[in-house]
């Protein structure tokens, strides 16, 4: 009798412990956050004008929410809405559907307030992405225009001053704080990094993307070998050494850094729109002039290959990487990150700086400028290998417009889809971009 009850308390004690387990195991399975998310089925993101696109929508949520109302608004490149509403989703599903009429993106965002959270999810899918292109032409002075500008850094002396640092990559045999000299009595400086050996080595010349106060990336390159140029584009003086590879204001916050916070609060606020009226004041004509300026010290160098002498840049330096390549002729590739400059006149109508305020004779102006700074239009002038990489659901580089560039490019070409980012790229991206450096020949 006595076995036979501690038995039966085994099993029940067996039981019990079990029955804990699943209960931990299956609260474990529950999403401790709550989210919203939105995919195409069957993950296919590219499609055929016409094509029905069904996007499924779920929710997350630890208290399993049996019906919830979710708000959508469908637009083609994120500007022209085609359609809003809303849709009940059930046990956390549902689905949206849409198609395009014309090549483009489809952006589908929707949002829901859960509790005390208002949760929001995006996503974007290319029609007839082949065909996505930009409005406008090139101008017909375009060569000409960019012709004068290097003219006029001709007549200036490079007048190079170096200042040997300490090094900060794992990389790097060398590393120098250099000064060049540009044009209106202006300078442009950057950080070199030379990698072990003795050269002469491919070297990139890398360029920032928007702020004040922050270089190009250099992070991975010397150790795959190659030099690196990492400039500036407003003719700042670096303060401290921990102001380079992009990142911005470190700590402690020195009187330089204090100085280009308050310049990017200040009048360089709104610097991409600076000098818009006239091609020949616009802001970046001296960004430009600065990379060139670049690229004629680099060809002093006994330990730069003047044969591979390469662009890379994101955002802002993805738009200035192309529009230098078009430029000159002494870039033998690029890599372009959802790179900004791109069909420009398209951000007329509503985020082109405030050109949607501005009278039509100032918006032709602004138009007329632009032209001279479209890197999708300048693309035609490419035919270097070039790599792009572009996130559907950007809101700041849109896809439609990269695709606008990738679209003209004349040589050797790839483009990488990032479906579900926003500004910015992937942990491999970096690793990808050597690769494609590496096997230029």
């Amino acid at each position: 009798m006595i076995k036979r009850k501690r038995f039966i308390f085994n099993i029940l004690l067996v039981l019990a412990v079990l029955l804990f387990i699943g209960i931990i195991e299956s609260f474990s399975l529950q999403p401790k956050e709550k989210s919203l998310h939105i995919v195409p089925e069957n993950e296919k993101y590219l499609y055929s004008i016409g094509e029905n696109v069904l996007m499924n929508i779920s929710l997350n949520s630890p208290t399993g929410i049996k019906k919830i109302e979710v708000s959508y608004k469908i637009t083609r490149n994120g500007v022209q809405t085609i359609r809003e509403g809303k849709v009940n989703l059930i046990d956390g599903k549902g689905v949206v559907t849409g198609t395009l009429g014309q090549p483009g993106f489809l952006r589908c965002e929707v949002t829901c307030v859960v509790g005390n959270d208002t949760l929001q999810a995006v996503c974007g899918c290319g029609f007839n992405v082949e065909e996505i292109h930009a409005k406008g032409k090139l101008p017909a002075n375009f060569k000409r225009f960019w012709d004068e500008a290097k003219v006029e850094l001709v007549r200036i002396p490079i007048d190079a001053q170096l200042e040997e640092v300490e090094v900060v990559g794992p990389g790097d045999a060398k590393r120098f704080k250099v000064s060049l000299a540009n044009v209106n009595g202006t300078r442009v400086f950057g950080w070199l990094h030379l990698p072990k050996g003795d050269g002469p080595f491919p070297t990139i010349l890398s360029i920032p993307g928007s702020g004040v106060g922050r270089t190009g990336r250099f992070a991975g390159f010397p150790e795959a070998g190659f030099a690196v140029f990492a400039i500036e584009v407003h003719g700042l003086k670096p303060g401290k050494s921990e102001i380079i590879g992009g990142v911005q204001w470190v700590t402690p916050v020195d009187d330089v850094i204090r100085n280009f916070v308050k310049l990017q609060n200040g009048i360089l606020k709104d610097y991409h729109s600076l000098g818009k009226e006239d091609p020949y004041r616009y802001y970046h004509r001296r960004s430009l002039q600065g990379a060139i300026r670049a690229i004629d010290y680099l060809c002093t160098r006994a330990d730069v290959d003047t044969g591979k002498i390469f662009v890379f840049g994101g955002s802002q330096g993805g738009g200035l990487s192309l529009l230098t390549a078009a430029i000159d002729k002494r870039i033998k590739a690029v890599v372009a990150t959802v790179p900004g400059f791109c069909d420009n006149t398209d951000r007329l109508p509503g985020d082109a700086g405030r050109s949607d305020i501005l009278t039509d004779r100032q918006k032709q102006q602004f138009i007329n400028t632009m032209l001279n700074y479209d890197a999708a239009l300048a693309s035609e002038l490419i035919n270097v290998p070039t790599l792009i990489g572009v996130g559907f659901i950007d809101d700041i580089c849109r896809p439609a417009n990269v695709y606008s560039a990738y679209n003209m490019l004349r040589g050797q070409k790839k483009i990488e889809n990032f479906y579900n980012m926003g500004h910015g790229s992937p942990s491999y991206w970096r690793e990808q971009t050597i690769e494609w450096f590496k096997n230029i020949k």
